[in-house]
């Protein structure tokens, strides 16, 4: 009877790895169609999720610098303190608000289709050396981290992935084969000057293809003189970014900094994979399991089942630069100490492309976990789409920020703050994030009156200033003594998390009294003496 268990217990998992093997061949089989539905999926998903995010500040400066009316008018704007990226990012945001209409997928049409090229050309990369499967593994992971979410930002970070992934694909290609060498070689110094030229720490990117061809010299014992071109000319691009440090320098001497350490090196790996790190887990488990089942069948003299994904390997170099896609963060960190520029994680959102590329290339191995990792790489796609479309609010990963996602909530915030006994008492702005976004939502009669008290925030407030001297964003900027010399009565509209700033009201000789009061904010009147 046990005997007879056991058979039928065999029987039925040597149907299911055949049943997997063709499933994982017919992968192989309809893989454009299948990246056509993916690219549709994406599409409507990002645009719905674009549509809907409210701008948040950093957004703001790409938004008021691309509707500049002219390229040489946004690179005034730019070496002027408007704004600190490369003026690429601009120039796309400009044409694509031209032809998609200006709006916030317009706006963010350019992140949209550089994050997607970035997880087409994983796929390209992967599956090229191993199958479709670890291909789709690949190209979807970066869809359950932190790093989806600027797919959606009107920034650089997305541009700069997608001419990452264009370089990846680019260099692949031009170690590989010796026909169109001079075009694959164009295409790498395209990409990475591009990036450069759309983000100051997209020289970080250097880091895989220098230490990949590196190990390629090594290995062939002599100078592929094309591919060092390349990568050297295209580091010429930096040079663009000369008159723009030069603001950014000055900025940041009004104020703090985001000082690197090691913490902060730690805390770069954990923000950028941390929501995928249950996932991450789960695939690592799969491969433990195949592995022991594999050692226990070999113990048994069991012949090793075939595989159902085609296995075609990495070339040595190719393994080196996907390693080093993992080190990125460390040399953020070095580059910041050396620099004296902020460390922020968003530097390092490449960094996913290493894990992206280890985990799709080890999960498919055996087509059964391949399949199982691949199904459940969905379903926890399906759930991040569910919880967004019914939110109200979605988290910033760049501060932690909640940014709504329905914009009745500031309509609300505007009747608090207008509705009241004195319609033409400037209103003061103390909440450190979302002022720039409550200026930008507000209508007319409301952002006339609002002013943001800069002295809390110096360097942010002294960027705005800049943005909208050349820009005309909406409403101003002041510090407390400037508010003073124009009145002695304003409004003061504060969120609860706020509230403590109050007291620099009252210790600087102002009346605090309370005009209106709700759970989550309120609206106060602050009078000074006359002078």
């Amino acid at each position: 009877m046990q005997d007879a268990s056991t058979a039928l217990g065999t029987s039925a998992w040597t149907f299911l790895e055949r049943s997997t093997d063709k499933v994982a061949k017919a992968l192989d089989r309809w893989k454009y169609i299948l990246l056509l539905v993916c690219t549709a999926c994406y599409a409507f998903i990002s645009c719905y999720q674009a549509n809907r995010k409210l701008f948040w500040f950093d957004e703001l400066f790409t938004v008021h610098v691309s509707r500049l009316p002219s390229l040489r008018l946004i690179w005034d704007a730019l070496i002027n303190g408007a704004d600190f990226n490369p003026p690429l990012l601009y120039v796309f945001t400009h044409f694509s608000e031209a032809i998609a209409g200006p709006g916030p997928v317009g706006a963010r049409l350019p992140a949209i289709v550089g994050f997607w090229i970035f997880c087409l050309c994983l796929f390209r990369f992967v599956s090229i050396r191993s199958s479709a499967l670890a291909g789709f593994i690949s190209m979807g992971f970066p869809l359950i981290t932190t790093v989806y979410l600027y797919a959606f930002e009107a920034r650089s970070y997305g541009l700069v992935l997608g001419f990452c992934g264009l370089g990846l694909i680019s260099w692949q290609a031009l170690t590989t084969t010796q026909k169109g060498r001079f075009w694959l070689a164009l295409a790498l110094f395209a990409s990475l000057s591009g990036a450069l030229l759309t983000h100051g720490y997209a020289f970080l990117l250097f880091v895989p293809f220098v230490a990949g061809e590196l190990v390629r010299t090594i290995f062939r014992r002599r100078v592929d003189w094309i591919v060092w071109t390349a990568l050297i000319t295209a580091s010429s691009a930096m040079l663009a970014f000369i008159p723009i440090l030069r603001s950014l320098r000055a900025l940041l001497g009004i104020g703090e900094v985001l000082v690197p350490t090691a913490t902060k090196l730690a805390q770069s790996y954990d923000s950028l994979l941390g929501p995928a790190a249950t996932f991450t887990m789960f695939v690592l488990g799969m491969i433990c399991m195949d592995f022991l089942a594999r050692r226990s069948a070999a113990d048994h003299d069991v012949a090793p089942k075939k595989q159902g994904t085609q296995q075609r390997g990495f070339q040595p170099h190719e393994k080196v630069a996907v390693v080093a896609f993992l080190t990125i963060p460390v040399f953020s960190y070095l580059a910041a100490r050396l620099s004296g520029a902020p460390m922020m994680d968003r530097y390092s959102l490449a960094t996913v492309a290493g894990v992206a590329v280890l985990l799709g290339v080890a999960a498919a191995k055996r087509a059964i976990t391949g399949l199982l990792v691949l199904s459940v790489l969905s379903a926890l796609l399906a759930r991040q789409f569910l919880n967004f479309a019914g939110g109200v609010a979605m988290k910033e990963p760049a501060g932690g920020l909640m940014i709504s996602t329905v914009q009745g909530i500031f309509n609300q915030r505007y009747y608090f703050m207008s509705s009241g006994e004195d319609d033409k008492l400037p209103i003061v702005l103390l909440d450190t994030w979302e002022w720039a976004t409550t200026f930008f939502y507000a209508p007319p009669e409301v952002a006339s009156r609002l002013i943001y008290l800069g002295e809390q925030d110096p360097i942010n407030a002294k960027a705005y200033a800049h943005l909208h001297d050349c820009c005309g964003a909406p409403s101003k900027v002041a510090n407390l003594d400037e508010i003073r010399a124009t009145t002695g009565t304003f409004l003061i509209y504060v969120s609860s998390a706020s509230y403590w700033k109050i007291s620099r009201f009252a210790e600087t000789g102002g009346t605090v009294s309370v005009r209106k009061i709700a759970p989550d904010f309120a609206l106060l009147q602050v009078t000074y003496p006359s002078r």
